[in-house]
């Protein structure tokens, strides 16, 4: 027979020496605790998936290039960047004529000079002169850039 006392959360049985409990008696207790921590640990609200737990653990990579002078210029990721910041070293981010810095994000396209593809897996760096004619230097032959990936 069940225990008369309980636990407090799960009111599961609390056995005195008195007690004959029955197997159906630990049956539904074991029944009870497979319930509440199965419920738990599939409970993705409050569970980390791999995924996210990868991200937290990387969820910035740093890499340089040195422009080449193209007027565009790709790179391939071995993993996966949603946000790309691109900055001149040892130049302002806007000068008076010339600008070195520039973001794109992932399924955005284009934004001032940085396009991330949809997959996240590539980006592409442009040089061009925009509509208020400053020339987005982002490929400057022989000038090195550092790129600021957010996964």
């Amino acid at each position: 027979m069940p225990s008369l006392n309980k636990t407090q959360r799960l009111k599961l049985n609390l056995w005195e020496p008195t007690d004959r409990p029955m197997r159906n008696d630990f049956n539904s207790d074991n029944i009870l605790i497979d319930t509440v921590v199965g419920e738990h640990t599939n409970n993705s609200n409050i569970h980390l998936s791999a995924e996210e737990k990868a991200y937290l653990q990387k969820p910035v990579a740093v890499m340089n290039y040195t422009g080449n002078g193209e007027s565009s210029r790709s790179f391939t990721l071995s993993e996966k960047a949603k946000l790309v910041i691109v900055f001149a070293h040892g130049k302002p981010a806007i000068s008076a004529d010339k600008v070195y810095f520039a973001l794109g994000y992932t399924g955005l396209g284009a934004l001032s000079g940085v396009n991330v593809a949809e997959s996240g897996m590539e980006f592409t760096v442009s040089q061009f002169a925009d509509s208020q004619g400053n020339t987005i230097s982002l490929n400057e032959n022989g000038t090195g850039y550092r790129v600021v990936m957010l996964r």
